[in-house]
């Protein structure tokens, strides 16, 4: 990692093959475009908005000559490197300016519900949308189902997540984000600020009026009925991406007060990829953060 962040910070040229390439391998490794955008945002964060906006065009431009000649469509890989590269560009500008890890978490939450907000603006029946999305995407595998399989439990679940996809979409798209905007200062860190990032994630600690807005977000959603129910739970997803990070800055923090076993974070890490469930009460950790300040508390026990 040590490598290729000093590799990306030689020139532009480099960051630009950097960027485009790995955007162009998470074609077939999804996971991949983490790196691209992290490789984006760490100029940002080092060079500035200008700098940056180059490799950004210039990225641009490389990534839709691979796509013509990978694919035969330009716009298609241009967009999907703009989808990729544009909001890690803008949160990184922000974290730059700013130096508000918090207030550019949020700000990178906000992008997320204007995104779902927009689906219900100019799509006139997003579950349908989603629900012939999932049915074309699942019928090769219903077409080959073993016989006596009964398709009839996989439509239901269909017609169920169809109605919460574009939280769902949203909340991984933002999650991705979130992850390549702390890989680059990690990154950033590492290379210019040793420890810095360390302090800074363990620091990080939510503006109170997120909570209040997630609660009436919740709200709303479980009185609520119809669309505005529908909205108010995609919604919701988003805020739980949100306070699962702060969650985790502050299981972080607590593993590094003196004296602490770090052992258990592993554990953590390791059940929550087993058991996802786990997630759910490491998220209300970090809601319930804005008003019992765990850091502070735990520390003085």
């Amino acid at each position: 990692m040590r490598s290729l962040a000093e590799w990306i910070m030689r020139g532009r040229g480099q960051a630009v093959v950097a960027v485009a390439g790995l955007a162009v391998v998470s074609l077939a490794i999804p996971l991949v475009g983490l790196l691209s955008a992290a490789a984006l945002a760490l100029v940002t964060l080092r060079k500035g908005a200008r700098e940056s906006a180059w490799v950004l065009v210039f990225s641009s431009l490389v990534t839709g000559a691979m796509g013509a000649l990978l694919t035969g469509s330009v716009y298609l890989a241009t967009a999907y490197g703009l989808l990729l590269w544009v909001p890690v560009w803008l949160t990184a500008i922000l974290l730059r300016e700013g130096g508000q890890l918090a207030l550019t978490l949020e700000a990178a939450l906000g992008l997320g519900v204007l995104a779902v907000l927009a689906v219900y603006l100019l799509v006139p029946e997003p579950a349908h949308m989603w629900q012939e999305s999932l049915q074309r995407l699942l019928r090769p595998m219903l077409e080959h189902a073993p016989p006596g399989f009964d398709p009839a439990p996989v439509t239901q679940n269909i017609e169920v997540f169809s109605h919460y996809m574009s939280g769902i979409a949203a909340a991984g798209s933002v999650m991705g984000l979130i992850l390549a905007l702390l890989l680059a200062r990690w990154w950033q860190g590492m290379l210019f600020n040793p420890g810095g990032f360390r302090a800074e994630f363990v620091g990080l600690r939510l503006h109170a009026a997120i909570a209040y807005l997630a609660l009436g977000s919740l709200m709303a959603a479980l009185v609520g009925g119809g669309l505005v129910a529908e909205i108010a739970w995609n919604v919701t997803l988003l805020f739980f991406v949100l306070f699962l990070v702060n969650g985790f800055a502050i299981l972080h923090a607590l593993s590094a007060s003196k004296g602490a076993k770090r052992f258990w974070l592993a554990g953590i890490y390791i059940a929550a990829f087993i058991i996802p469930q786990v997630l759910l009460p490491v998220a209300l950790f970090g809601l319930s953060d804005v008003w019992m300040n765990w850091r502070r508390r735990l520390s003085h026990a």
